[in-house]
């Protein structure tokens, strides 16, 4: 793909290592709750049950949740994501011929 960096994904990777087993704890509680066959990982119902809150996230299976981190991880991502876009050929030549529209038509 033109412009693929996988690299600009390393820092959310490594920002929030714990995006995988959240998403699908939360995406399939019912399932975690019930400690289902259908669970994606091996978390265990009587885990969900221990949380605490910190002043800018929470800690729930064992992570430390920031989400001042999180949030600053995802304005990187989207700013690299932005950029590749921009650098496509007709994107860049649409934003020379209307500079003053910001670059959208």
């Amino acid at each position: 793909m033109l412009g693929f960096r996988p690299e600009c994904y390393q820092g959310v990777y490594d920002a929030l290592p714990w995006r995988k087993q959240l998403r699908d704890v939360f995406e399939h509680l019912d399932d975690y709750a019930t400690d289902s066959d259908r669970r994606r990982t091996n978390t265990e119902r009587k885990k969900l049950q221990v949380w605490s809150t910190t002043g800018t996230g929470l800690i729930f299976l064992g992570y430390d949740v920031d989400w001042n981190k999180a949030n600053e991880a995802a304005k990187n991502l989207y700013s690299a994501v932005k950029a590749i876009y921009e650098s496509f050929p007709r994107i860049a030549k649409r934003q020379q011929r209307s500079p003053q529209k910001g670059g959208s038509e």
